[in-house]
C-alpha cells in the first residue's frame, strides 16, 4: 500500500503506508499543527462516475474529515501554508540532530518489525518512536521536503490498484 504525493510541479513522490504513518507522526510530535486536507472534488466525481461536479459530490467535499490519510479512489489536497509548516517542522527535526546518523541494528529492527505488524482495520496501533523510525533514512524527510514544500495532493494506491 502507497501514499503518493504530487506537486504542481509535477514531482511526484511514493511512501509505504508506514513511513507515511511516521512522517505525520514525525512533524506531530514536533510542533507541527496540521490544518486538515480537503476533498478533492474530481477524484469524487469520477468516483462517482459522474460527468459534473453536483451537489451529492459537493456534500461529500464538504463532509470531509480533513484526513491525511485517503482512502482508495480519493485525492486529498494539503494548502500551502499547512505544507510550508509540515516541511518547516521537518527541517527543524533535521537541524536539531536528533534523528540517528546510522540505521537501527538489527536487533531494533526486528523489535520495530514486530511492533508494526499490530495492525486494526490497517491502522497502525503500534507507538514506535519516528524518530527512531527514521534512524539512518533522513534522505526520506529531505525527499518529502523537496516535493512537498508548496503544497501537494494526497492519492493511495492499494495492492489490488497495483
Amino acid at each position: 500500500m502507497t501514499y503518493i504525493l504530487s506537486n504542481e510541479e509535477g514531482s511526484e513522490r511514493s511512501f509505504s503506508d508506514v513511513d507515511w504513518y511516521h512522517l505525520y507522526q514525525l512533524a506531530d510530535r514536533n510542533s507541527w499543527d496540521p490544518a486538515g486536507t480537503k476533498l478533492d472534488p474530481d477524484t469524487v466525481r469520477l468516483s462517482k462516475g459522474k460527468r459534473e461536479i453536483d451537489e451529492e459530490v459537493l456534500k461529500e467535499v464538504d463532509e470531509w474529515d480533513g484526513s491525511y490519510f485517503p482512502k482508495s479512489h480519493q485525492k486529498v489536497i494539503v494548502t500551502k501554508a499547512d505544507a510550508a509548516n509540515w516541511t518547516t517542522t521537518l527541517e527543524n527535526v533535521l537541524k536539531r540532530g536528533i534523528i540517528p546518523n546510522e540505521p537501527l541494528s538489527e536487533h531494533d529492527k526486528k523489535l520495530l518489525d514486530k511492533a508494526i505488524k499490530i495492525k486494526v482495520g490497517g491502522v497502525i496501533i503500534g507507538d514506535i518512536d519516528p524518530v527512531m523510525w527514521f534512524a539512518g533514512r533522513k534522505e526520506m524527510l529531505r525527499d518529502f521536503i523537496a516535493v512537498c514544500r508548496k503544497g501537494f495532493s494526497i492519492s493511495y494506491k492499494s495492492e489490488e490498484q497495483a
